[in-house]
């Protein structure tokens, strides 16, 4: 699997129907690798849906979300990079719980 080059910002994954079964596009297929074996996670929201990674080579740092929260499971992954204030926040969420 490719991990993120310096021009992308965002991964949106779709579902396909493929022989009459949903499953995840190529791009969610990446997305899983990413999370799962290439990104280091940081944190995640308390509300459990929102997840804060960083590329270890470049140090960006990326949020997993599910913005179609009506569809079974939240929807397809986004993945998109996000600001250091933005993983502040959710270090702090994670510390005001401890």
């Amino acid at each position: 699997m490719k991990k993120p080059k310096p021009h992308e910002i965002e991964l949106k994954a779709s579902w396909i129907m493929d022989k009459g079964v949903m499953q995840l596009d190529e791009v969610g297929k990446r997305i899983e690798w990413l999370i799962h074996h290439y990104f280091k996670k940081i944190g995640t929201f308390n509300s459990g849906w929102n997840t804060i990674f960083q590329d270890p080579g470049d140090g960006r740092y990326w949020e997993l979300s599910y913005p179609q929260g009506y569809m079974q499971g939240g929807g397809p992954a986004l993945l998109q990079c996000v600001s250091t204030e933005k993983v502040g926040d959710v270090l702090k969420e994670i510390a005001a719980t401890k």
